[in-house]
């Protein structure tokens, strides 16, 4: 097993390398740098801003991986000055020794040549004295050697994870398409593979996007490649006017000898990168050159307190001008420094195009604490203003809901905001709400943005048509951590109707609620009542305070829900609720049928007079015991401060046990509402009843229907046999009495149907 594991890593390692000289070979190894009088360190060639009067080149030549004869070899400086815009051309000297250059001028731009079998000093000295086109021609070819670098550098340095490099390294190089037309409404992607199409059709299975680590790098280093090729070959798309440059450059300063241009590379080893040639015995030159970006150290501050955290991803947005940011991108040895004076080495890039400092991992060397961020520009120091604050990799387990946030999440109520604390937010980088319990639901994906201080989260939900119950919520960070938090959406909220409910003060009432979700309700509280919730019977016994306002919130405490439901001014506090404490009954109007103690006859109208305590105004509510209805709403008259007089008004229902109440107080009973016949007529006929000793007689009036039974005294009595008969707008009932009557103008007793007892009439004999 050990032996395919090795192929299998070394098989790795061989595919993901980068190459030393895409598409080329390499000539030579050296590297060049530059040094400043008094500074303490020398800076690699590719990375000066500036050169000037006094610093010194030093050439070092360093050991190829395979033997090469350099013993004749030979290097050159040229440079461009920009005082005088004179190209000169410094001593010439050996290439297998380490070699130094005292610049005479500031420079503008410098150049290497480099023959392998030796150079001419004084053709070229001549050439670049007396020819004034080079100096242009040289410039501009430097800025596409320059740019060609950018590029490979990106692409062949690419992390697997990291395409923002590549990103910007693309955009320059479409920015400087030469002879190429892009179409400046597309996006850059569209753009770059245009241009890359347009240079060599080879480039356009490019895909930046491919899915795969692996993919994307094997892609960049075919891409590294055929840019290079580009350049090799002096394409009119990269290299601009360098054909143009390479005939003067060969015909003056390299007679016999064939020219090539070459591009410089520091990694991964020092070496001078060309065209791939044949065997031969034509004698090689190769030119390399960079314009000096000049520009003056950046200037940034970033835009606020930059959080970042131990092993991670990190990026920080700065406030600078474009010149700044360009410039910013050049710096390089990015440090953190804390305030006791410790570093810490960071990979900090500038992305083009974006006013941000990126940094691929926060070193785990970093201790949690506040930080300065700076770097080196040439041999000077630059701070970021602002601060860097490095924090360990937080925990994500201890974020919560908030507990409004958590009540707010109910189905059908829109687009909710729900916030999430406990924990340090800054690093979060997706947020997924997955239903629980449904094998068909789908994570969805939903917007946030932490806090300025990362002391919360604030996310947003759509809760439209969203299924009641408990939900998944993902909280994921930048390295991987995730952390899994429940949630629910909740029914909607209770409500009451008929708010606000009146409530006398003194004491406890007890009220019905009606409304929607009333079970849920577990407790009702108020800071100004006591209130005992009867969840079974929607009741609720309310007793005010003392000192209870007119208009009353109430709290309701709901199954499922973290805060209590506010219900504003739910109750409306009245004054000492109304005592009814004596009722008194006027005569009423006597009929030709007894009527008895309590009742009310429906046919005609009844007064009464009542004492009551607290009387709050003289509106009489008249209403059934049984069935518990209100059937009429009468005007009193306040007779002193506690007595009103009112009357019960005819035709009220029959059977009903009238009670009566002001302003909500207690029920007073008036008594039993009937309907007594009224009787016009009573004969007793000569015609014998079918018993022995009864006649036959007749009654007349109305409502003799109700009539079951008659007689004399109450201990005697006929059963009606039939039902009246209509006779004109009245009726006639025929009934069986015994006969003789116990006195003369005996009166007639009737039993009323459902009755045991008799009642007396007007009716005689």
């Amino acid at each position: 097993m050990r032996l395919p594991a090795l192929l299998f890593l070394l098989l790795t390692k061989i595919t993901t390398a980068a190459p030393v000289c895409p598409a080329g070979a390499a000539v030579a190894y050296f590297r060049l740098e530059a040094r400043r009088p008094d500074a303490a360190y020398a800076i690699p060639i590719d990375r000066v801003n500036r050169l000037q009067k006094g610093d010194t080149v030093v050439f070092f030549p360093s050991d190829p991986p395979v033997p090469t004869d350099v013993s004749g070899a030979r290097v050159a400086l040229l440079l461009l000055t920009p005082a005088t815009g004179e190209l000169r051309l410094l001593e010439t000297k050996k290439a297998n020794s380490r070699q130094e250059w005292v610049l005479p001028e500031d420079v503008a731009a410098i150049a290497v040549a480099y023959g392998p079998r030796g150079l001419d000093d004084d053709k070229m000295r001549h050439a670049a004295t007396k020819d004034p086109e080079l100096i242009a021609q040289l410039a501009e070819y430097s800025e596409k050697t320059a740019q060609t670098e950018i590029v490979l550098s990106a692409l062949t340095g690419r992390r697997q994870n990291d395409d923002r490099a590549v990103d910007a390294a693309l955009q320059g190089l479409a920015t400087t398409g030469g002879a190429a037309k892009l179409d400046r409404t597309a996006s850059l992607d569209q753009q770059t593979l245009s241009l890359f199409r347009t240079l060599n059709p080879a480039i356009g299975s490019y895909d930046p996007l491919a899915p795969e680590p692996q993919q994307r790098w094997q892609q960049s280093a075919m891409l590294a490649s055929s840019v290079a090729g580009l350049f090799f070959g002096n394409t009119v798309g990269l290299a601009g006017g360098g054909a143009a440059l390479f005939l003067n450059m060969r015909s003056l300063m390299f007679p016999k000898t064939e020219l090539r241009s070459a591009l410089l590379r520091e990694a991964p080893e020092p070496a001078l990168c060309a065209a791939k040639t044949a065997a031969s015995r034509t004698k090689f030159a190769y030119l390399w050159a960079r314009r000096m970006p000049l520009g003056a150290p950046p200037k940034l501050q970033l835009a606020r307190t930059a959080h970042w955290a131990i092993g991670l991803p990190a990026t920080a947005p700065v406030e600078a001008a474009d010149l700044d940011l360009g410039s910013a991108g050049r710096a390089f040895r990015w440090k953190l420094v804390d305030g006791k004076g410790a570093v810490i080495t960071v990979p900090v890039s500038v992305p083009v195009g974006e006013k941000l400092l990126r940094v691929a991992s926060v070193p785990k060397t970093a201790k949690p604490g506040m930080y300065k961020l700076i770097a080196e520009w040439d041999w000077a120091t630059v701070e970021v203003a602002g601060d860097v604050r490095v924090h360990p990799v937080p925990e994500l387990a201890p974020l919560r809901l908030t507990a409004d946030s958590a009540d707010r999440l109910t189905t059908n109520s829109g687009e909710v905001r729900a916030r999430l604390e406990g924990a340090p937010t800054y690093f979060v980088n997706s947020l997924q709400l997955l239903r629980l319990g449904d094998p068909l639901a789908k994570p969805v994906a939903l917007p946030f943005a932490a806090g300025p201080q990362g002391e919360w989260l604030e996310f947003a939900v759509n809760t439209a048509g969203m299924a009641v119950g408990p939900y998944a919520l993902t909280i994921g960070q930048q390295g991987g951590g995730k952390a899994e938090l429940a949630v629910a959406i909740q029914p909607p909220a209770p409500a009451l109707d008929g708010l606000p409910i009146a409530v006398h003060a003194g004491a406890a009432e007890t009220i019905v609620l009606t409304g929607r979700g009333l079970e849920r309700i577990e407790k009702l509280t108020s800071k100004y009542a006591r209130i005992d919730w009867d969840a079974g019977r929607r009741e609720a016994r309310v007793l005010l305070a003392a000192k209870a306002p007119a208009e009353i919130d109430m709290e309701a405490h709901v199954e499922g829900r973290h805060q209590p439901l506010r219900l504003a001014r739910a109750l409306r506090a009245l004054g000492p609720k109304p005592l009814i404490t004596a009722v008194t009954r006027a005569p009423q109007q006597a009929g030709p049928v007894e009527r008895l103690a309590g009742e009310i006859d429906v046919a005609m109208p009844a007064a009464f007079s009542m004492k009551v305590q607290n009387l709050p105004g003289v509106a009489v509510a008249l209403a059934c015991k049984e069935p518990g209805m209100t059937v009429a709403a009468v005007e009193g008259r306040q007779l002193d401060a506690d007595t009103l007089y009112f009357t019960v008004p005819a035709g009220l229902p029959v059977g009903c046990t009238l009670e009566a109440t002001v302003g909500g107080s207690n029920a007073a009973s008036l008594g039993k509402t009937v309907a007594l016949p009224v009787l016009t007529g009573f004969v007793l006929t000569d015609e014998a009843g079918a018993e022995a000793g009864t006649f036959k007689g007749v009654l007349r009036g109305q409502g003799l229907e109700a009539i079951a039974r008659t007689g004399w005294t109450a201990d005697a009595a006929r059963d009606v046999a039939g039902l009246p008969a209509p006779e004109g707008a009245g009726q006639k009932l025929e009934i069986v009495m015994p006969w003789p009557a116990p006195a003369p103008h005996a009166p007639l007793r009737v039993w009323l149907r459902g009755e045991t007892e008799s009642r007396l009439t007007t009716a005689k004999f």
